[in-house]
């Protein structure tokens, strides 16, 4: 492999002991199958899962602990095929024992995509999960969210500073059914990702606004908007000042 090379699947499977597709398909298992492991917070895609479950792609390490902690696997065992299997019982991911209530947070997946304050980035249609961080549970009980239903996302572009800057990290709320006029989201126009504030109309249409105003309104006549998917909403951003 030349320097800078990405390795392949084949290479990331090499540092797993051999058999991890079929135990990671019996920790999905546990879980009621990738749907229902979806559904209970794993942050992949279904068509992800079962790619990792026959060894055509491998997760990222935050991905594959979730998995552990969700169904109760170790995870040296998932990876590395040391036994036992079993450990102590795990938390639930959005769940904390008694003696960590001094310490309550929700950890919430980020997932290896931006979406543009801008003019559009592409993303992957699944993207894998970086990392986990924590945040107050306090807070998001006050808000009313459900924390399974939580992502970070990278902001990519100025259209919408001051609120969201470049490299801000995005917390959305996936799966809600309706929009909420003036409300930001994270949506897919197209083959791009785009963060705005939407502005509903009774009429059915709707406008995408940006903060900053050097980027224009982008109207959206009722009959178009099946051509946008909403991601979910932005509740919060994890702000830098430098």
């Amino acid at each position: 492999m030349n320097e800078g090379d990405k390795p392949n699947t084949r290479e990331r499977l090499g540092v797993l002991a051999p058999g991890f597709g079929e135990r990671v398909r019996e920790a999905v298992k546990a879980l009621g199958g990738p749907a229902q492991a979806v559904e209970k917070g794993l942050p992949l895609g279904e068509n992800q899962v079962r790619r990792i479950q026959n060894e055509e792609t491998v997760p990222s390490f935050p991905a594959i602990s979730i998995l552990a902690k969700m169904s109760g696997y170790r995870l040296e065992w998932l990876a590395f095929a040391r036994e036992p299997a079993h450990g102590e019982p795990l938390p639930d991911l959005t769940s904390l024992p008694d003696e960590t209530e001094a310490t309550p947070f929700y950890w919430v997946p980020q997932l290896d995509a931006r979406a543009a304050a801008g003019r559009g980035v592409t993303n992957l249609e699944s993207p894998d999960v970086k990392a986990a961080y924590p945040i107050p549970r306090n807070i998001i009980d006050q808000m009313g969210l459900d924390p399974r239903r939580l992502r970070i996302l990278t902001s990519d572009g100025t259209s919408m500073e001051p609120d969201i800057r470049h490299g801000d990290f995005i917390v959305i709320h996936i799966g809600e059914e309706t929009l909420i006029d003036g409300a930001i989201y994270v949506l897919n126009a197209g083959d791009d990702t785009l963060v705005k504030q939407v502005q509903l109309d009774p009429t059915g249409d709707l406008v995408l606004l940006s903060k900053n105003p050097a980027f224009p309104p982008r109207p959206v006549a009722a009959d178009d908007r099946e051509q946008l998917s909403f991601a979910g909403r932005v509740v919060m951003t994890l702000k830098r000042f430098a």
